[in-house]
């Protein structure tokens, strides 16, 4: 049994949001539920988690639910329920993890970040849907590509030692063989099989032979020995077209150029330096090379901007690196949050206040 009481108290958060009316807001808010890990909203509470009265009988209800279900595709039907507090009344609309993503609201898709609803860019709803479908990358068709592109040599090379490891037996022609693994549809080819199969060279190893490390353990090992230079940092993410990995690092140097805190080369300096040891140390110094250095230049020139509104002054940085590095950033002293959690941003704290 759900607590009210304890919810309208704890706030908004991921799975949370209260409105005093129901809106385009409300529906905007249960489709980000339904493309994150669902969520309710409650009808009828004000950002504080007063509650105010809120006036609707079981025709008034069901009028809103089937406004949702006409605005979101695909359709969403909300659990609506009403609920008394202290002699007061509100609704609460919930809707669970929706199982194929993502849901639009009228063209547009919104996932839930935190306590604020991401409205997703291309790139992101390809990657949302998938996910979903348990798609990547390698499974697409390979564009400007045909079967001609590839080279059966290869091909008979990889079924033979397939077949002598002995996990399974390929059996059939070459391109029957692709079929069945799906690497080729007719004359189309996959990402996968242009880069196993590619005529020319090619550094891929070919998995299911046994030649190639079971998946994930070469970033644990690249982990593993990069642990011994605290400089060193391994970053992987999805993007629009594949995975990313990126291994970077930084010089253990200074200069005595300051500006708000950052050296001239984008490190730490002085005595903020000294301060950061360990992991800290090696992992904040290392960013304000590149993406902290600049994300602190554009809320030294905005002062009380939001986190909302950082992606679009950053080509679209995903928010939750922007939310990430933000708070990066208010560990290190060098930004603080000003004003109330609803409207409030964030500002360069100067000097004298550190």
């Amino acid at each position: 049994m759900i607590n009210i009481e304890n919810i309208l108290q704890q706030g908004e958060g991921l799975k949370v949001e209260f409105k005093t009316t129901f809106n385009t807001e409300t529906i905007e808010t249960l489709v980000a539920f339904a493309n994150a890990k669902g969520g309710a909203v409650y009808i009828g509470v004000t950002d504080n988690g007063d509650v105010r009265d809120v006036k609707l009988g079981k025709e008034s209800i069901q009028q809103r639910i089937n406004e949702i279900k006409t605005k979101t595709e695909p359709s969403i039907i909300p659990d609506a329920e009403t609920v008394e507090i202290s002699g007061k009344q509100i609704v609460v609309f919930s809707v669970a993890e929706f199982p194929v993503k993502p849901v639009a609201m009228q063209g547009k898709y919104y996932k839930r970040v935190d306590k604020s609803n991401h409205l997703l860019s291309i790139s992101e709803i390809s990657d949302l849907y998938m996910q979903t479908m348990q798609y990547s990358w390698d499974a697409y068709f390979s564009r400007g590509c045909s079967i001609n592109d590839l080279d059966f040599n290869k091909v008979e090379k990889f079924i033979n030692k397939v077949n002598s490891v002995g996990r399974f037996s390929l059996e059939g022609t070459p391109k029957e063989c692709l079929e069945k693994l799906k690497y080729i549809s007719g004359e189309k080819v996959t990402n996968a099989a242009v880069l196993l199969f590619g005529k020319g060279e090619s550094s891929y190893n070919v998995h299911l032979t046994g030649d190639i490390e079971k998946y994930g353990s070469g970033f644990r090992r690249i982990r593993n020995e990069i642990k011994h230079y605290p400089t060193m940092k391994l970053e992987c993410a999805e993007i629009a077209n594949g995975f990313l990995s990126t291994v970077s690092y930084i010089k253990q140097r200074t200069t005595t150029k300051n500006i708000t805190g950052i050296s001239e080369n984008g490190e730490l300096n002085g005595e903020l330096n000294g301060e950061l040891n360990g992991e800290l140390n090696g992992e904040l110094n290392g960013e304000l090379n590149g993406e902290l250095k600049i994300l602190l230049q554009i809320i030294k020139n905005n002062p009380g901007i939001k986190a909302k509104e950082v992606p679009e002054k950053l080509n679209n940085r995903p928010l939750k690196t922007v939310q990430k590095q933000i708070q990066k950033l208010v560990v290190l002293k060098f930004i603080k949050r000003v004003g109330s959690k609803k409207t409030g941003g964030y500002q360069v704290i100067s000097n004298n206040e550190i």
